[in-house]
């Protein structure tokens, strides 16, 4: 079995509904440990172990850069056709990383979701790293349109393509229309913070901002 994949299961398996986990480098020794649990901000965190592949240095695990730039994200969506990211790339996107079990994501999602219905210019897109079924009710439950691509291990494998950006679920990406990334965000997002994401997505659009501006005003906001 792979590390990815028995970090998922791991993952998954130390994980009560309603718990944020977080993710980084902790004792190189042990694979794949949970630490422990606190509480911080929006939920509830564990530390996880990264230990070194066998193509990667010790200096590679400690540092993973984000990217600038998109990665190429396949996954399939709850039809079980496999869908690349890059279909939306003509608008700002939205990519919110998510879990059933994870009490800040389900809290966040009808704000996304009403982003989707009020901004049809911005393409909100849920990545759910869970089984099918679980996300099929959550759906169904609250009411949430926007496109969902789900994995296990694989989801997983999009989420650590973020570097070390990614620490803990809920994880947000913003990027422009063309795949650069303007923002990386941890964490629930607030409505406050919504509203800057959806008036500034909303001017890149309607090509009153630049991919720069937009960038710096996230940033600001």
């Amino acid at each position: 079995m792979s590390r990815r994949s028995n970090r998922y299961k791991a993952l998954q398996t130390a994980a009560p509904v309603g718990r944020v986990l977080a993710f980084g480098p902790m004792n190189r020794a042990l694979l794949l440990t949970l630490v422990g649990f606190a509480g911080l901000g929006a939920g509830v965190w564990f530390a996880q172990t990264r230990t070194p592949g066998p193509d990667e240095s010790p200096a590679a695990a400690v540092a993973r850069p984000a990217p600038t730039r998109l990665p190429d994200i396949r996954l399939a969506d709850l039809n079980g056709t496999v869908r690349a990211v890059a279909e939306w790339s003509d608008r700002p996107q939205l990519i919110n990383v998510w879990a059933t079990w994870c009490a800040p994501c389900r809290k966040e999602m009808p704000l996304l979701e009403a982003l989707h219905q009020q901004q049809p210019g911005i393409a909100v897109i849920g990545i759910a790293i869970d089984r099918e079924e679980p996300v099929r009710r959550f759906l169904a439950e609250t009411g949430v349109t926007y496109p969902i691509l789900r994995g296990e291990a694989d989801a997983m494998a999009v989420a650590e393509s973020f570097g070390d950006a990614f620490a803990a679920l809920p994880f947000t990406v913003i990027v422009s229309p063309g795949g650069e990334i303007l923002q990386l965000h941890t964490g629930e997002l607030t409505p406050p913070q919504l509203t800057t994401i959806s008036e500034t997505l909303g001017a890149l659009a309607a090509g009153q901002l630049t991919a720069a501006e937009a960038k710096a005003a996230l940033e600001a906001g």
